[in-house]
């Protein structure tokens, strides 16, 4: 396998829902123009946003063009086990979706003998407002380390948390990381004694000895109505 090209992949998952106001923050501050796309989506959005409309998706993949698309129906998605710590339906469902987009990946990688140089993981509903393109761009990123966000350190729990919104990898992490779906059944609610998904993402990081390289990127959630923000704010964005 060739891993000396300098090919980047971007892995998007997840509901369509404020595609429309996003996208441009990603061509605005994403090197779109230097990588190649795996999309995993949901043909429905979740109650409190649009209705995904006839012909949307369509159009979305008809901007993004990517290499491999796995569009899905509801599905229900129950705890592997009941002790495990995350348990809710809608994070399930994110993992899942997280997974499956890194499978794209890999199956275009082992039918192209390539692998790609660096990997980001995204969203549909993600707004960019910093430039990171040189980050994503560069090459000094050390073998198993990822760029993470919204990093932070609980002294009383002795817990660590990072987001899952988005991060960037060399492909091989990347596909631990996104391995996470089906590794939730050992990562127990006992452990961690927080259902926090952010927590729950950090132990599985350092379960598996991945480097954490804290990125400061301003990026957030955009909903349709401030309705939805949590912590209710006055614009349409969650913000940490």
């Amino acid at each position: 396998m060739n891993s000396n090209q300098n090919k980047i992949a971007m892995c998007l998952s997840g509901q369509p829902r404020t595609w429309r106001k996003c996208i441009d923050s990603w061509y605005k501050n994403v090197p779109m123009d230097d990588i190649d796309i795996f999309c995993h989506i949901w043909d429905f959005n979740s109650p409190g946003e649009p209705p995904v409309t006839g012909g949307e998706i369509d159009e979305l993949m008809g901007i993004l063009k990517p290499k491999k698309v796995l569009v899905e129906h509801r599905k229900e998605f129950l705890p592997f086990n009941e002790s495990q710590a995350i348990l809710f339906d809608n994070v399930l469902s994110q993992y899942y979706g997280i997974f499956q987009a890194a499978n794209l990946k890999k199956e275009y990688e082992i039918e192209n003998f390539i692998q790609y140089k660096r990997v980001l993981r995204s969203r549909y509903d993600l707004f960019f407002n910093t430039d990171i393109r040189s980050d994503i761009l560069c090459s000094k990123l050390p073998a198993n380390t990822m760029m993470g966000i919204h990093y932070g350190w609980d002294p009383q729990k002795h817990l660590g948390r990072v987001g899952d919104l988005t991060w960037a990898a060399d492909s091989r992490t990347h596909d631990i990381l996104a391995d996470l779906y089906f590794n939730l059944c050992y990562i127990t609610s006992d452990m961690l004694k927080t259902l926090s998904p952010e927590y729950t993402f950090f132990h599985y990081i350092k379960k598996n000895s991945i480097n954490i390289e804290i990125r400061h990127w301003d990026v957030k959630l955009y909903r349709s109505m401030f309705e939805n923000v949590r912590g209710g704010k006055e614009t349409n964005y969650e913000v940490w």
